[in-house]
């Protein structure tokens, strides 16, 4: 395969001038195949059917200088995320967050006919893991790339959002609060592309944006409204109110992750079945 030649540009996080290089808008750490060396198939957004061996790069977003902002948070981000079972990474052969060693049912509440629970985790730099999660949303509001294009943030919030990532500081607890879903039970390894969705449609006391993405059977959920009183909806749920990390959670077999997949499939079977029989 030839090697794309990366080019110069203005740095989109720090505005300082240099060689573009590749970027992962999604740590590649958390988008892995679940076999090294073997493809993804990646599809959805009415694109035809494709094999992937990484997760989706940019080539003109940062510069070096850029991409050690992201790093840095990065580096820092996944070592925890895994270390405290937020991903399925962090797992090994496990199947359920039940089946942890230490036994998590002193801070995790479960109602195994539902399959919904509220996780307390502990000893995180909340802060810090709202800034890890910002990155991201400001990674795929600022990229070109097709698959994001649902990720669509004002002007005037996109530069708030930049600023807050070359300073380190983090932004009003307002401004796009996020919280934080676990996939309880473990099913196969894939990526999903974030989505953008309206959920004033189905209820009107629900925010109206709302930008869900995905990482490793770890789901964050940012929302933006405003006038909304989200500090009584959302009580202690956003990442970074307080010193304790509230998760909620659910099984694998009765989340929205679930749906979304079956229906992304058989949306794409239906517009390529020729392609889509050949890579699954």
């Amino acid at each position: 395969m030839k090697e794309r030649q990366e080019k110069n540009g203005v740095c989109k996080l720090t505005g300082v001038t240099g060689k573009y290089i590749k970027a992962h808008i999604i740590p590649a750490a958390l988008t892995r195949p679940p076999k090294k060396g073997n493809p993804f198939v990646e599809a959805g957004m009415g694109r035809r059917p494709k094999r992937a061996w990484s997760s989706w790069t940019d080539h003109g977003l940062v510069t070096q200088c850029g991409e050690d902002i992201l790093t840095e948070l990065d580096t820092w981000a996944i070592p925890i995320l895994r270390s405290n079972w937020l991903v399925w990474s962090g797992w090994d052969s496990a199947h359920r967050i039940l089946d942890h060693k230490n036994n998590l049912s002193e801070h995790f509440t479960y109602d195994r006919e539902k399959g919904h629970g509220i996780r307390i985790v502990r000893g995180i730099d909340t802060p810090r893991l709202r800034m890890f999660f910002l990155s991201l949303l400001w990674r795929a509001a600022a990229s070109e790339r097709p698959e994001f294009e649902e990720i669509q943030l004002p002007d005037t919030d996109l530069e708030l959002l930049r600023l807050a990532l070359v300073n380190r500081t983090p932004p009003p607890s307002n401004f796009y609060p996020a919280i934080a879903t676990q996939l309880s039970t473990r099913s196969h390894a894939h990526n999903f592309t974030p989505i953008y969705r309206d959920l004033a449609e189905a209820d009107a006391t629900l925010p109206k944006h709302n930008f869900r993405f995905y990482l490793d059977g770890l789901i964050v959920n940012f929302y933006a409204e405003e006038g909304f009183a989200y500090e009584q909806r959302m009580g202690k749920m956003p990442v970074g109110t307080g010193s304790d990390l509230f998760v909620s959670t659910v099984t694998y077999e009765k989340s929205f992750q679930l749906e979304n997949f079956k229906q992304m499939v058989s949306e794409t079977f239906i517009a390529w079945p020729e392609d889509s029989a050949k890579l699954m």
